[in-house]
């Protein structure tokens, strides 16, 4: 319709009333206009063969008026749903306070139970649907909507919507005069469509009991046949025997319901405590092979068979640092001399990338987020790759990801303590407190490893989640505390460079990062403050410069060391240029006040002391490499 949502949004009190009173004649009569029901399509190629239709995306653009009027009925059917219990607590898509945690969280625990404390492989065949959502047969919609109960006039309202749908396909921004009827799926771009595909599907697993089946055993009383989160669906068996009847049943269920299954996309995962497994015949669907793999790829998070997350790990690495690469694009494209909006661009590209499900897979393995973040400040300021990670955390004083990693941790196990206790995550979360001794590859494992360091030897202390949201302040001033205190004891212990000693600072980000200045000074004074005590690298203008602070100075006769404190105060090749632009800042060019001089120089107090060290720099570099261009010649 051509209608914004902005324009709805601020409507004053007498158009709202004329649209409520245009929703509830809609209602009343259940005649909605023939307009309403018309989509239009935007064909997006994704990759392939581009006369092949399955390699096209398409983007359903939907009347605004209409997409109001369905979410105020889908809001009505949902709550009428979660009271009845419409909806199995298996699945997880479109639900209110759920997320992709919830099934993430629960099928690594049913893996670490199964592999670790009954010592029993667990079988789990991940269903792929094909185009799930557009394959919705219409009358069985409606049979299974009447069938549960929900109200005649809702189905009929429904029904009046989809017997009229129609779409027309936008072309090169041009628009098909023909449209088209909708005969099957439920319609894209629609606020209640999510909603009528998990209605549809809410009888999977009654079901495979129907057959007799059930799921494995989580205790004396629950048991999980399968996570669902909209048509991602897992199905778990305790063997192979039982993996071939459940498939079998899945056969059944498909061809009644008129669903497909993507053979090519199905695959089977022996979750086990070992990397080696028995030649077992192969799953047959349909008389179709589904192939065993050793890792599948969940809801955006890689599972290996032997429950652990090491692929994960470099799977997260790796889009993290695709990620600092768009991060960079766009550092090029707008030159920004802000700090914060670096770090705000930083964080909502990069490290919201890896901190996906970070609470689930990084607490065993904190080095991989720490190194992409790591990357994107070598990146910003031109770093050498052997810069240490403490010097650069200490330099830049941003928030260690790895606190930002156990703060998500504590939300989510304060949310799991929070829920209901028939939910499969506190069922399960509280299912490995029971067995925590038996089990060596758990996020409760790693997470009681870093609690035990900051003074909590006993998780079950937490046994509500009021209790732990109390102390969760402290517990994360600890952490913060704990990560700090390590960096700053190896940056004082450390050889690489102990002049940044006395450049440290406890409280606050450098004057050169937070100021707004051009990029190559700060990247040039963070390079010289950063730099190795005995082998300096900078890079500047596309040039790499290397001195050597442990040989001698070849731009005098005085026979010193080439060190920091020679090049800024001592060398009399640059004595013009330290005279106009750094002798303010030189306390004494004595040996004895070497630190207090280099202090003085490099810990940049305004915009005026930071050009005139950069400028010194820059005639420091530019004049050596004269120097040595004409030797070599």
């Amino acid at each position: 319709d051509g209608l914004p949502y902005e324009l709805f949004k601020n409507l004053n009190a007498e158009w709202e009333h004329y649209l409520l009173n245009l929703y509830n004649t809609v209602f009343l009569s259940e005649k909605l206009p023939d307009q309403w029901s018309n989509i239009i399509f935007t064909l997006l190629f994704k990759k392939g063969d581009k006369s092949d239709p399955n390699n096209y995306r398409s983007i359903a653009l939907f009347n605004t008026i209409t997409k109001i009027f369905t979410s105020i009925l889908k809001e009505r059917l949902y709550v009428w749903c979660e009271v009845n219990n419409l909806i199995p607590k298996e699945q997880s898509g479109f639900r209110k306070g759920r997320s992709t945690m919830y099934n993430l969280f629960s099928l690594s625990c049913l893996v670490a139970l199964h592999t670790q404390v009954k010592k029993k492989p667990l079988f789990a065949i991940f269903v792929d649907l094909q185009k799930a959502f557009d394959n919705i047969n219409h009358e069985l919609l409606w049979y299974k909507l009447n069938h549960l109960g929900i109200s005649s006039k809702y189905i009929r309202l429904i029904r009046k919507l989809y017997d009229n749908a129609t779409f027309n396909l936008k072309l090169n921004n041009n628009i098909t005069s023909e449209s088209c009827s909708i005969s099957k799926g439920v319609l894209q771009g629609d606020s209640l469509s999510p909603l009528l595909f998990l209605i549809y599907i809410a009888d999977f697993i009654d079901f495979f009991h129907s057959k007799g089946l059930n799921g494995c055993k989580i205790n004396a009383s629950n048991n999980l046949l399968c996570l669902m989160f909209a048509d991602d669906l897992v199905l778990f068996a305790d063997s192979r025997t039982d993996a071939q009847s459940k498939i079998d049943v899945l056969s059944e269920y498909c061809e009644l319901n008129k669903l497909t299954l993507n053979i090519k996309k199905t695959q089977t995962v022996i979750f086990r405590s070992s990397p080696k497994v028995k030649n077992l015949p192969p799953l047959i669907y349909e008389n179709q092979v589904i192939e065993y793999v050793n890792t599948y790829n969940y809801l955006g998070v890689p599972f290996s068979c032997c429950g652990a997350f090491s692929s994960a790990s470099k799977y997260f690495f790796s889009k993290g640092i695709k990620a600092l690469g768009k991060v960079r694009e766009i550092l090029i494209k707008i030159k920004s001399d802000s700090w914060e909006a670096k770090i705000r661009l930083y964080e909502s590209i990069a490290a919201a990338t890896v901190l996906y499900s970070s609470e689930l897979w990084s607490l065993g393995h904190l080095n991989v987020a720490e190194r992409v973040q790591i990357s994107f400040f070598k990146f910003l300021f031109n770093l050498p790759l052997n810069t240490p990670n403490h010097f650069i955390r200490c330099e830049t004083g941003c928030k260690d990801i790895r606190l930002a990693i156990l703060e998500r941790t504590l939300n989510w196990w304060a949310k799991v303590l929070s829920m209901s206790d028939d939910e499969l995550p506190k069922i399960l979360l509280f299912e490995i407190y029971k067995h925590c001794e038996a089990i060596k590859k758990h996020w409760l494992l790693y997470l009681s490893k870093i609690m035990a360091k900051l003074g909590y030897d006993n998780l079950s202390n937490f046994s509500d989640a009021e209790q732990l949201l109390q102390q969760q302040k402290n517990i994360l001033e600890r952490w913060s505390n704990h990560l700090k205190c390590v960096d700053f004891e190896r940056v004082f212990n450390s050889k690489y460079n102990p002049v940044y000693r006395c450049l440290l600072s406890t409280e606050k980000t450098p004057f050169y990062i937070t100021t707004k200045s051009p990029i190559k000074q700060q990247r040039l004074i963070a390079q010289f403050r950063l730099s190795n005590i005995n082998l300096v690298r900078i890079y500047f203008n596309g040039e790499k410069y290397v001195i050597d602070t442990t040989s001698r100075c070849e731009m005098c006769n005085l026979k010193e060391k080439e060190s920091l404190f020679h090049i800024f105060f001592v060398c009399p090749t640059y004595s013009g240029y330290r005279k106009s632009l750094i002798q303010n800042y030189i306390v004494n060019a004595d040996l004895n006040t070497e630190n207090d001089n280099i202090y003085n120089i490099l810990s940049v107090k305004d915009n005026d002391h930071m050009s005139k060290v950069f400028n010194y720099i820059v005639y420091v570099l530019k004049l050596r490499k004269f120097y040595f261009d004409c030797f070599e010649k």
